[in-house]
């Protein structure tokens, strides 16, 4: 009896083992993702050896691909034997369409390429395509990549400059110096950012500098022209001028005595008519009229003039000339530049002609004289009178007021001042005036009044000389 139950003892033990083994290789084991290499194919290789035909009974690869679960006590076939009826390949495809089908999250992933890599993943050929099932992809080397694609460095940011001047000043001045010269600038631009422009100037295929990072082709234009100012001299005058025309054999001869008197001031207010070749080298002609003179204007048949003053001067002696032919100005005696006062004196002076006395010849002069102020308007008589007295024409002050309203008051020559008290300072002001037009007519009454008293005065001294 004691060795039968020992025997029963050694046989119960032995059967227990037997059963905590069977129940430990069933019992499915948990792995800890978490720890394991990324989803890649040397990954999912290693992650194929913590894997066992236990775990995967619960992944949506097993579900797609075997048939349901008998029910309890209806099978003998364990779960290890179903899963490995698929092949690697299958199980990859099946996971790929339970991602696409389904949102799993990461650690689910993990176990379907877990079951990718189950069962030889490692045998497949290098450089097959495990999640499209194709060929072998060649992968192409960082070298020849970059060679392919060279890097290109992003547009650097730039501030474009704003040029010194914004009216074109320096622009306008440039081109007309280049057309006196013959010169053919030409501008070329260039964008080298958004809004930002580069110039290149070249004058007769010679280029001559670039410039830049402006805001505007206006902009950098004015900037170049005024740097190009400094240099355009080193390009010479290319353009060839009329010979015929600027020799001085064909200048018109200045006469003997153009610069002897003031011959402008002798004169009412003339309308200069100023022509030449060049407007700032010339030769010049200048013609000149006068109201109620003659149709041909003086200084048409004088010829051209090397300065614009010259030509101006002999229209005016030509004038003048004419005026002391028709008795309107006196002669003058001295062949030089006279104040008014010796004027006035050598006209009252004179000897007279044969037959007349001192008075009858004040007497004739004076009767002319009114002829001479009663025609024309009051600014044109005032004008006439003071040539005839041998002052010079004054100088209008106009003083603007609110309303279109002015303040204004005339100025003579302070030669005249020292020889008439009475032309002095400031004289013939009127105050509130509607209207400058209306203002100057007022200035000119009063300043009538002046000029006629002094006539009236020289008119009794004369009398007083002749008797």
């Amino acid at each position: 009896m004691a060795t039968t139950s020992g025997l029963g003892s050694d046989v119960a033990s032995h059967s227990q083992r037997v059963r905590d083994l069977v129940s430990e290789r069933d019992r499915p084991r948990v792995v800890n993702t978490g720890e394991l290499p990324p989803a890649s194919a040397q990954g999912c290789h290693e992650r194929a050896q913590h894997v066992t035909a236990e775990t995967s009974v619960s992944s949506p690869a097993e579900h797609a691909l075997t048939t349901p679960r008998p029910k309890l006590g209806t099978g003998t076939q364990s779960r290890a034997r179903r899963s490995s009826s698929a092949t690697p390949l299958q199980l990859l495809q099946a996971n790929i369409a339970a991602f696409e089908n389904s949102d799993l999250p990461g650690g689910q992933m993990d176990r379907n390429y877990q079951l990718a890599a189950n069962g030889g993943v490692e045998n497949a050929p290098s450089g097959h395509s495990l999640l499209l099932g194709g060929p072998p992809v060649e992968m192409q080397s960082m070298v020849d990549f970059e060679k392919a694609n060279p890097y290109t460095p992003p547009p650097r940011k730039v501030i474009p400059r704003k040029a010194s001047t914004q009216h074109g000043e320096y622009a306008s001045l440039f081109h007309m110096t280049c057309q006196d010269r013959g010169l053919k600038p030409d501008f070329q631009y260039r964008e080298v950012a958004k809004g930002c422009f580069d110039v290149t100037l070249i004058i007769d295929g010679q280029k001559v500098d670039t410039i830049g990072q402006y805001d505007s082709k206006k902009g950098a234009k004015e900037e170049i022209c005024k740097l190009a100012m400094s240099k355009i001299d080193s390009f010479g005058n290319r353009k060839k001028r009329n010979a015929s025309i600027f020799e001085s054999d064909n200048l018109a001869a200045l006469p003997a005595d153009l610069h002897e008197e003031r011959w402008k001031a002798k004169l009412g207010p003339p309308a200069f008519e100023e022509t030449g070749v060049h407007p700032t080298t010339g030769p010049f002609r200048c013609t000149l009229r006068l109201p109620n003179g003659p149709l041909t204007p003086f200084g048409s048949d004088l010829g051209t003039f090397k300065k614009k003053a010259d030509a101006k001067m002999a229209a005016a002696q030509q004038a003048a000339n004419w005026l002391r032919s028709q008795g309107l100005v006196a002669q003058s005696s001295a062949k030089r530049r006279r104040s008014s006062t010796e004027a006035q004196l050598a006209s009252t002076t004179a000897p007279p002609a044969l037959g007349e006395t001192g008075l009858t010849q004040t007497l004739s002069h004076q009767l002319d004289m009114n002829n001479t102020v009663e025609q024309g308007t009051l600014p044109e008589r005032c004008t006439k009178l003071i040539v005839e007295l041998g002052f010079s024409q004054p100088t209008f002050e106009f003083e603007p007021l609110a309303g279109a309203f002015y303040n204004v008051q005339a100025t003579f020559n302070s030669r005249d001042g020292k020889v008439e008290p009475r032309l002095a300072g400031k004289i013939g002001r009127v105050e509130s005036v509607y209207g400058k037009k209306q203002a100057k007519e007022q200035c000119w009454h009063e300043i009538s009044q002046v000029l006629e008293a002094i006539r009236i005065d020289r008119m009794a001294r004369l009398s007083q000389m002749g008797t």
